[in-house]
């Protein structure tokens, strides 16, 4: 599931937080996204008074609203910006075992280019009205990080800013454990502002927040 949040610069409470859900969820898993991804855009750009970000979370991921304000204070006055952690020459997965298969028709090429991971992004609003016009030209993809992200925008001149140092992802105990042991060395952290725990099977709530406290007490060390 994904969170969806509306950040209005006129709002004194700036979080409008949305659930994207779909009946067809079980029958089609990662599909669904994509045509989720498609009704938050349309939703968004239709509102009266545009966002001034948007701000996409799977319902997974820990979140440091402080440092969301941060990001959002911080390029409040930029245009046309994309910030999250950037992956640069996806590989195109051709074995039809793999969870991440694409067939020739789905998509013919060969490289993914460059787009944003999908468990937490932030973009200026400014753009909603770009991304919805281009979902009728924009081949369909059931990857949704990469259909929002580089299908919806591409044609413009978006500015992707690199946020991985805020972000924490990763894949076994081992990478979270190895991941904080680096954390605590650092003499001057970036704050982490998103984090993701996997695999989810070892990773309950109740265990992800008590990673997350973990954390928060080493983000207290960071200047914002």
């Amino acid at each position: 599931m994904e969170i969806v949040a509306a950040v209005a610069a006129h709002l004194d409470d700036p979080f409008l937080v949305g659930r994207t859900t779909t009946r067809y969820k079980k029958a089609y898993p990662s599909v669904c996204y994509t045509y989720a991804a498609q009704a938050w855009v349309q939703l968004l750009a239709s509102c009266p008074h545009t966002p001034q970000f948007v701000v996409k979370l799977d319902d997974d991921v820990m979140v440091d609203r402080l440092g969301v304000e941060y990001l959002i204070d911080r390029y409040s006055t930029s245009r046309q910006v994309l910030g999250c952690r950037v992956l640069t020459h996806g590989s195109v997965v051709r074995n039809p075992e793999s969870k991440w298969y694409l067939s020739p028709q789905e998509y013919s090429g060969t490289d993914l280019g460059t787009y944003c991971q999908g468990m937490a992004y932030v973009f200026s609003g400014d753009q909603l009205r770009h991304m919805r016009e281009s979902i009728p030209r924009v081949q369909f993809l059931w990857m949704d990080d990469w259909y929002v992200t580089r299908g919806l925008l591409s044609g413009t001149n978006t500015t992707l800013l690199d946020l991985s140092d805020h972000y924490c992802s990763t894949n076994s105990e081992e990478d979270l454990d190895l991941w904080m042991s680096r954390r605590e060395t650092l003499r001057n952290p970036q704050r982490t502002i998103f984090a993701h725990f996997r695999p989810a099977a070892n990773f309950t709530l109740k265990r992800s927040i008590e990673k997350w406290k973990e954390i928060t007490a080493l983000n207290n060390r960071c200047i914002i």
